[in-house]
């Protein structure tokens, strides 16, 4: 019951979405760099530089995402201490519920007083 984890994990959600989006943005980049470039590659000092380029922020978003990804499982933790409690509620509603069905002085509502 704290809708603080469950903003957070939205938010991670969405910023891993957005890394992954900058990702294959950066592929897309390189294979057109690669494919548009002329003449020996190694030679080619734009490319080279953007070549590099490329790779640290390849880094940095990988590096970002694995932490998103120890964040929300962190998150998942702290969300499933709730689950037994839930479980054990919902039983419980079920299970008054279906106490009608043993004898109609079970029937829970407003009306049957």
């Amino acid at each position: 019951e704290r809708p603080e984890l469950e903003q957070r994990k939205t938010q991670l959600l969405a910023e891993q979405d957005n890394l992954k989006i900058q990702l294959a943005e950066l592929e897309d980049q390189l294979l057109r760099e690669l494919a548009s470039s002329e003449g020996n590659i190694l030679e080619n000092k734009s490319l080279i530089e953007s070549l590099n380029q490329t790779k640290a922020q390849s880094v940095n978003i990988g590096q970002a995402l694995a932490h998103s990804q120890q964040v929300q499982a962190d998150l998942d933790r702290e969300r499933q201490v709730y689950a037994p409690i839930a479980q054990i509620g919902s039983s419980l509603y079920f299970l008054i519920s279906q106490l009608s069905a043993v004898n109609h002085m079970y029937q829970f509502s407003l009306p049957s007083f």
